[in-house]
């Protein structure tokens, strides 16, 4: 696997947020693409972690398209988990799902839970059934990831309205649908628009707690 950067520290959004976690970003992501730019599910265009100038420019999350630091074999990653002596790993990025992920999978011998944080671009394999995954629907998402994820994490502008939140509400059913701010130039009203929409249709409010904490 080609990975930007590995770190241990404590997630910082959605249904785990504040659990000790191994964390393993993967280079590349064909959404936002060697530009930078991303969509989020309603086409809405913002500027991803994953670009060509953003290596430490914007904080240390953020990576430039083709930056691999390291490329680890399954068992490697196992040793640095077992290590930390955490029982969570999350993959990703970028887009994990374009990465070969079976053998990972498949030697997690000492059943750590995996964490899948996927675009939803991309089909989710069938080995991964037992994977919590974290869907955060990009432009041209498929449905077929939105039924499998354990969650869904919507990023909301200003623009969001009450029908795209319903209309998300009603393809979650019962999966936890979190709200999160696009991180941008225009956060402080995409956060007013989220904390709105999350009192007003029984959403939750994702904050990327770890960016608040100051913490990776």
């Amino acid at each position: 696997m080609k990975v930007s950067e590995r770190f241990y520290s404590l997630q910082g959004e959605g249904t785990w947020a504040g659990t000790p976690m191994c964390f393993l970003r993967l280079s590349q992501c064909p959404v936002g693409g060697p530009s930078g730019i991303c969509k989020s599910w309603d086409g809405h265009p913002f500027a991803c972690d994953t670009g060509p100038n953003f290596p430490k420019k914007a904080g240390p999350e953020w990576h430039s398209y083709t930056e691999t630091n390291e490329i680890l074999p399954s068992d490697q990653v196992w040793r640095w988990v077992m290590a930390t002596g955490s029982r969570h790993i999350c993959l990703t990025g970028g887009e994990p799902l374009i990465h070969d992920l079976e053998d990972l999978v498949y030697s997690n011998t000492d059943r750590c839970m995996i964490h899948i944080e996927t675009s939803g671009t991309i089909d989710i394999p069938d080995f991964m059934d037992q994977c919590w995954i974290t869907v955060s629907p990009k432009w041209e998402f498929l449905e077929a990831c939105v039924v499998k994820a354990n969650e869904l994490k919507l990023l909301v502008h200003h623009q969001t309205t009450d029908g795209h939140v319903m209309d998300w509400k009603s393809k979650a059913e019962y999966k936890p649908l979190f709200l999160q701010p696009i991180d941008d130039g225009d956060y402080q009203h995409n956060l007013q628009r989220a904390m709105a929409l999350a009192l007003k249709h029984q959403a939750r409010l994702s904050l990327q707690m770890h960016k608040h904490l100051g913490i990776r």
